[in-house]
């Protein structure tokens, strides 16, 4: 999959099993490290800390659109 600079997207499981994703980014400035810190986030436990995920993005140069939710399928 290819998505342009500044194109919106998502990624979402809507399924009811667990699911891994492999994620590869040619993206200059390691895009990959905004995943593995928001994995380190989410791995806290209970409800997403939003203040956090959003202090995270503008690091990684990410306008997110939407909230982040785990464990509710969509």
């Amino acid at each position: 999959m290819h998505v342009p600079s500044a194109t919106p997207h998502a990624f979402a499981n809507t399924t009811n099993s667990d699911v891994r994703v492999v994620f590869q980014s040619s993206v200059p400035g390691g895009h990959g490290n905004y995943f593995r810190k928001l994995a380190q986030l989410l791995q806290r436990g209970g409800p997403p800390d939003q203040a956090a995920i959003a202090a995270l993005r503008p690091e990684h140069d990410i306008e997110q659109i939407t909230a982040v939710h785990v464990g509710a399928h969509l």
